[in-house]
């Protein structure tokens, strides 16, 4: 497991050093505000994403229209 270029053991570190920061009961409340923020997240890129392939889809159309009837009125 190659998370943000840590290995395994350095997140259990991590791990255990968040456990003994924040306690048991902070860690899983934490842990679940991270995982709603990462899903969050996703789901704007997600959308993000999609917003601008449609968008593009959109313009590569009006571009390829616009040739099309340039043609027919300028035929070689």
């Amino acid at each position: 497991m190659n998370f943000f270029s840590t290995g395994p053991l350095e997140i259990i570190v991590i791990i255990l050093v968040a456990f003994t920061v924040l306690g048991p009961t902070k860690l899983v409340t934490m842990s679940k505000q991270i995982g709603q923020l990462i899903r969050e997240v996703r789901g704007t890129v997600t959308q993000f994403t999609r917003l601008i392939e449609e968008d593009t889809t959109e313009n590569k159309t009006d571009v390829e229209n616009r040739t099309d009837s340039e043609k027919e009125e300028h035929p070689s």
